[in-house]
């Protein structure tokens, strides 16, 4: 089991929200959502969607150590607003959800899926089983193969999460377009991001069998169907 550091960064980050939060923006959120954060980590987006949008979230970790780093980030934010949020934490496998089909409106993943080789056939299967248990969005925020601070951090990053490979190997866009369309994704728009000039990422927002709205259809957004 992972211990992780409670980071009161994350506090912040689930509070007030960022870019990456709001690249959901478009995707039709509310209080009768359901919602599930896969390989959830520290569950600070996760935990986000459920402060701005009032979503009923569920935060999946195979992590025991992530998990109650999670729980402590839950209870903080909620001591902070003075209300309850609706945030539950499941351990689970990624690539084997114990979950029904379509039983989200949205599933997402954010800097989880790249901690597999390209060639580990459990990279696509996450996305699979994203598809399988979402009844029309899903998402994936994965940092950029292509972005030279993200190539630098991965050459110097270890990783300890359970079952996982130490070194990430990061998407390039491409990679993502192809992955999530091998999926069964029927339409997806993938952008770039920046994080503060820190960190690069590629945003991949995506339906299972409808169109996606014209505010993913044009710049930066790049679009490709089945």
């Amino acid at each position: 089991m992972t211990d992780p550091q409670f980071n009161l960064a994350d506090i912040r980050y689930a509070i007030l929200g960022t870019a990456v939060t709001a690249f959901m923006e478009h995707i039709p959120l509310n209080k009768t959502s359901f919602v599930l954060e896969a390989g959830a980590g520290s569950g600070k987006l996760g935990t986000s969607i459920a402060v701005h949008y009032g979503s009923n979230v569920t935060l999946l970790d195979i992590d025991e150590g992530y998990l109650l780093n999670a729980e402590r980030l839950v209870h903080a934010v909620e001591s902070i607003l003075m209300k309850r949020i609706a945030v539950s934490l499941i351990k689970g496998d990624f690539n084997a959800l114990e979950f029904r089909d379509d039983m989200f409106d949205l599933v997402f993943s954010e800097g989880c899926i790249e901690h597999f080789p390209i060639d580990d056939v459990r990279r696509l299967k996450c996305i699979q089983e994203m598809v399988r248990v979402s009844r029309d969005w899903v998402a994936i925020i994965t940092n950029d193969a292509e972005g030279e601070r993200t190539r630098k951090r991965a050459e110097e990053t270890h990783h300890t999460y359970e079952s996982m490979p130490e070194k990430e190997t990061p998407y390039t866009r491409e990679e993502l377009f192809k992955n999530m369309l091998q999926a069964g994704l029927h339409s997806v728009a993938v952008t770039k991001y920046e994080d503060a000039g820190t960190q690069e990422y590629l945003l991949g927002v995506a339906r299972k069998r409808e169109e996606l709205p014209q505010e993913y259809v044009k710049a930066p957004w790049t679009v490709r169907k089945q």
